[in-house]
């Protein structure tokens, strides 16, 4: 019997945020563009080289989409007025895994922080175990593609 009312509760709630997807999806303005020639992860998914689009219509949460699909992770995201570090998108590296971990959108004042995954924590301390020096994960940084362009 529980499991049957799980079942439809579930049943209920996919059905509840499917029709609201149009509306949702009709919201969420472009953010922004990248070009990554590396592979990455952001939150559970995995990504090949290639342009994403960043997109937000929640302050806590975003979306990357590129030409293969998307994920959605939860951020925090943080007003600094007097960026000066211009458009960019940071990845932290363990080994020869990267992960998505920061935009900074200069001309917004806007600094968006992507809440570390499990997968992260998990490189990161299996990283550090490998090096057992103590040394911080590296960090790439991206310059974010203008508005207008196409990625290629």
């Amino acid at each position: 019997m529980k499991s049957s009312f799980r079942i439809t509760a579930f049943a209920s709630l996919v059905a509840f945020f499917a029709s609201l997807a149009p509306a949702m999806h009709a919201q969420m303005e472009p953010t922004a563009k990248f070009k990554v020639p590396f592979a990455f992860e952001y939150g559970r998914q995995h990504f090949a080289p290639g342009v994403y689009t960043i997109k937000s219509n929640n302050p806590n949460l975003l979306t990357v989409l590129g030409p293969k699909g998307g994920a959605m992770a939860i951020v925090q995201s943080d007003s600094e007025p007097n960026l000066s570090s211009g458009n960019k998108v940071i990845f932290h590296k363990y080994g020869d895994r990267y992960f998505l971990a920061e935009f900074l959108i200069a001309d917004r004042g806007d600094r968006i922080t992507v809440n570390e995954s499990n997968d992260e924590k998990r490189a990161e301390r299996e990283y550090r175990e490998q090096i057992k020096n103590g040394l911080a994960p590296s960090q790439v940084a991206l310059t974010l593609l203008p508005e207008n362009a196409s990625g290629n």
